[in-house]
């Protein structure tokens, strides 16, 4: 029985963790939000349920989180040099395959909103939480404080360790909402850059000091503010569930177009640079074959895991 309980518990260790390296993965690309990863691989509800009571039944709980916890810092950490190259000379080809991920799944997620009775406020909160997931990009290309932040992390005075706890708050809500990417909040805030530079910065051994402590009060700071909207979350998907899941799936909808609205995608393309641009003519014709073949591979994935569900659920 012992033996019969270990095998039972070790593929479930397993699937959380792999599931954890993308939703890891999905972090750190632009537009993308690691909220809708979690949602796409139906693991969102037991994560942020878990989160939320996890000084309530701390063992149990902890012990559910951990393998996405350890695996998702994991896969940041192993992705963050090739897709920062990645980003960087094929940011159209990325954003094309994680743009047709999100797209295959969509069917599987739309179920949540498949109810008998659609209110009028279920449809608005769909049609807004839409147009916010596309507005964080389009700010992020108008609104800017790039120049200021650069000088502070020159200097570093002592107030940026509580700057940079607020914005590791600010920066945990797009880990929880669906649909909301937190590099584009960083983009929108003028932190995205010297962020980077923190990370680049402690894998070369640049002072070690003053970045450590930078990146551990923004760490602190991703943790609270986790802990806390992960906390709402909780309730109003408990409360509130109908109007709560017309939201999200207007967030995750929304991102897809999100995707490509956004400073680094604009910058890319050349189109905030004069005609000065990345990306490639080849990228044109591969971008959409990889969105497709993205889509195609998501929606029967998602359609064989549905099934699976179905048939445990018999």
């Amino acid at each position: 029985m012992e033996n019969e309980n270990k095998k039972k518990k070790m593929p479930l260790w397993l699937q959380r963790s792999l599931k954890g390296l993308a939703i890891g993965g999905g972090c750190i690309i632009p537009g993308v939000s690691g909220g809708t990863v979690a949602v796409l691989l139906n693991v969102y509800n037991e994560i942020v349920d878990n989160v939320a009571n996890l000084f309530k039944n701390f063992v149990k709980c902890f012990l559910v989180l951990l393998p996405y916890a350890i695996s998702i810092v994991l896969s940041i950490a192993m992705c963050w040099i090739p897709f920062k190259y990645a980003t960087t000379y094929a940011l159209f080809l990325i954003c094309c395959l994680f743009a047709g991920l999100i797209a295959g799944g969509v069917p599987s997620i739309s179920k949540s909103v498949k109810v008998e009775h659609v209110r009028k406020r279920d449809i608005t909160a769909l049609v807004v939480t839409f147009l916010l997931a596309i507005s964080f990009g389009l700010l992020s290309i108008f609104f800017s404080l790039d120049s200021y932040i650069e000088v502070m992390f020159q200097e570093i005075p002592f107030y940026l360790y509580i700057i940079i706890f607020f914005v590791g708050m600010l920066a945990s809500v797009a880990l929880v909402v669906p649909g909301i990417s937190g590099s584009i909040i960083m983009l929108i805030l003028g932190f995205y850059k010297p962020l980077l530079g923190l990370v680049d910065n402690f894998f070369n051994g640049v002072n070690i000091g003053q970045t450590l402590l930078l990146l551990v009060s923004m760490a602190i700071g991703i943790a609270v503010g986790f802990i806390l909207c992960s906390k709402l979350m909780s309730w109003l998907l408990a409360k509130h569930n109908q109007i709560t899941n017309f939201a999200i799936f207007g967030f995750i909808i929304g991102s897809i177009i999100g995707i490509f609205i956004n400073q680094d995608m604009f910058v890319y393309l050349g189109i905030l640079t004069g005609g000065e641009h990345t990306i490639q003519l080849y990228e044109w014709f591969v971008g959409p074959v990889l969105a497709l073949a993205g889509a195609v591979g998501a929606y029967f994935l998602f359609k064989f895991a549905d099934k699976k569900k179905e048939e445990v659920n018999a």
